[in-house]
Parts: structure tokens; sequence; C-alpha cells
């Protein structure tokens, strides 16, 4: 999964809000999956979900 246009929100408000907003995005995601379920970032804006009971 991609952030569309992250890079505006870090080019205007700067990193510090960029790194808050990565946090929070990644906590509202792993809020909505099963235990069975890992979610991690893989870089920049970039996350990755691992669902191995999905076929």
């Amino acid at each position: 999964m991609d952030l569309d246009r992250f890079k505006l929100i870090n080019d205007a408000w700067g990193h510090h809000v960029g790194d808050n907003l990565l946090v929070s995005v990644a906590n509202r995601m792993s809020a909505c999956l099963s235990p069975k379920m890992t979610l991690a970032r893989i870089g920049g804006d970039e996350f990755i979900l691992l669902a191995p009971q999905l076929q």
C-alpha cells in the first residue's frame, strides 16, 4: 500500500508532521486487522500487509 501525495505533506509541513502521519495511519490500519495479519512499513510511505489466512 502506498500513501498517495505523502511527499506533499513532508514538503509543506516538515518531516516531523510526516512521521506523525505515518504513525497515525499505521495505528489506524493495525486496528482493523485480525490478530493473524501483520502490517509493516517497507520504506517511505509504503506498507505491506501479510495475511496468511487469505487465499
